[in-house]
């Protein structure tokens, strides 16, 4: 393989994991913006007391996103008031939305009002965790480090996504196996290897490399 030859390839992987790394990052922001939008909606049906209006309609058309996207952190014990007890493994933003938009009369009240502090406490620790996470990944942005780790852990994702295609394995299956702290070891040793394979291709070349490898192997 020639020099020109290992340095586009090189350059290709790190292409893709740039435009990985900015997608991602725009993502993120995009995450972010929706989280406080849901929150600011979310405060103006409280001041209205669970009134209908298009704020509501908009919140329940958008509760199955904003619970995803607050992931396990929007599972959450409750303690309810007046000793009434826990409840356990609670999707938070599913019922507590549903409490909310109940009249504030009486007992009901009570709850809407107990629960609309648990979904906004909830909202606003992921709108904390996200906004320091939106600033990490500008900065990544700039990295070629990290273009080459997301352009590796493009072509490892390649075989589980045709898993996914034949019916062997289910999109969620995959999400969670390319999300996983060992697989973004795994592609960051992955690019660690490219590199320097690529480096000792280009200062040995590629025929005496390979040869060297074999030696070492056998």
């Amino acid at each position: 393989m020639a020099d020109w030859q290992i340095l586009g390839v090189l350059a290709t992987v790190l292409g893709i994991g740039m435009l990985r790394q900015i997608k991602y990052s725009q993502k993120s922001f995009g995450d972010l913006e929706f989280a406080h939008d849901y929150l600011c909606k979310l405060q103006n049906i409280i001041r209205r007391e669970g009134q209908y209006s298009e704020d509501l309609m908009w919140l329940h058309q958008n509760s199955d996103s904003a619970q995803r996207l607050l992931g396990y952190k929007g599972i959450m014990d409750v303690r309810l008031p007046a000793n009434m007890g826990i409840q356990h493994n609670v999707p938070i933003i599913l019922n507590g939305l549903a409490e909310i938009e109940r009249a504030h009369t009486g007992s009901v009240a009570v709850m809407a009002r107990f629960y609309a502090q648990y979904v906004q406490n909830a909202l606003l620790r992921y709108i904390g965790e996200q906004k320091i996470l939106v600033d990490k990944e500008r900065l990544r942005q700039f990295n070629p480090i990290v273009w080459l780790g997301k352009g590796v852990g493009l072509l490892l994702e390649i075989p589980f996504a045709l898993l996914v295609e034949a019916g062997a394995m289910t999109r969620l299956q995959k999400d969670r196996i390319t999300s996983s702290w060992l697989f973004a070891l795994f592609s960051g040793v992955s690019a660690l290897v490219a590199v320097i394979g690529s480096i000792m291709g280009i200062v040995m070349g590629w025929e005496d490399f390979v040869t060297t490898l074999t030696g070492w192997w056998s």
